[in-house]
């Protein structure tokens, strides 16, 4: 594709990660975008729920929201307050080409930018990085799915049910990825046996965790009393819980260097 786009992103939130996996890949693909050449602006409510638990963070918080403004300096980033969406839509969507819409949006805002598609005629998807549309389908029956173009989905089973369940009128598999521009091993002196880059939120996986990475290193640690850890993981919210759970296992002091970006 040859012509520039203005293209128009709402997410939960852009600037914080805080219980927020996908927004390292949503930021991955603005840049992407915006790096092809396409005028991208990106939307998120000024209080996000996610913004909001990261200030709570303190100095902590503050630290990841400049990370964010250090790596992403080429991102439009666009925020609305609640009570003025309809004047705010109305001014940003007016010459938009392509809105996408990403599925942790609340119906009211989606009903918005669908009237407002009436009016300006751009084309509107609905992105789903996730799996309610299985889990929690009352959920995403409320965001009416088949008045948007076409849908962003993580999977093919996901965009299958799209198509079968919730009637869309397109849907298209698309996959997450790796923002190799931002994301990529940096060489270094520091010696370490285990490296975990992950994401851990609302207790989702914690079995296969405990299965699969806390238990064995429980283990090791027999095997190595100078067991060197170093503990690389998305989102504030994961670096206290999983530093706790993985320091319970010896009782060495653990290297941990958090990637909050």
């Amino acid at each position: 594709m040859t012509a520039r786009l203005k293209m128009r992103l709402f997410a939960h939130s852009w600037r914080s990660d805080w219980n927020h996996g996908n927004a390292h890949f949503l930021r991955g693909l603005a840049y992407e975008l915006t790096k092809a050449g396409h005028e991208v602006r990106c939307y998120e409510p000024e209080d996000s729920w996610s913004l909001a638990n990261l200030m709570q963070e303190g100095e902590r918080g503050q630290q990841s929201l400049s990370q964010f403004r250090g790596l992403f300096p080429e991102l439009d980033i666009r925020t609305y307050s609640q009570p003025c969406f309809q004047e705010f839509a109305e001014h940003e969507l007016r010459d938009a080409n392509v809105v996408i819409v990403h599925e942790w949006n609340s119906p009211e805002l989606v009903d918005a930018v669908l009237q407002l598609k009436k009016h300006f005629h751009f084309a509107a998807l609905l992105h789903d990085t996730h799996h309610r549309a299985y889990t929690s389908p009352q959920q995403i029956s409320l965001l009416q799915v088949n008045r948007f173009d076409g849908v962003l989905a993580f999977g093919d089973v996901i965009r299958e049910i799209y198509l079968e369940r919730f009637k869309a009128r397109r849907a298209w598999t698309f996959h997450e990825a790796a923002d190799v521009a931002h994301f990529f091993p940096i060489p270094s002196d520091v010696k370490t046996d285990v490296n975990w880059i992950g994401n851990w939120g609302d207790e989702e996986r914690t079995r296969e965790l405990n299965e699969f990475l806390i238990a064995p290193l429980s283990a090791l640690k027999s095997v190595s009393a100078s067991l060197r850890r170093s503990l690389s993981c998305g989102g504030s919210r994961t670096i206290a819980r999983s530093r706790d759970r993985i320091s319970r296992l010896s009782a060495e002091p653990e290297r941990a260097t958090c990637v909050l970006s």
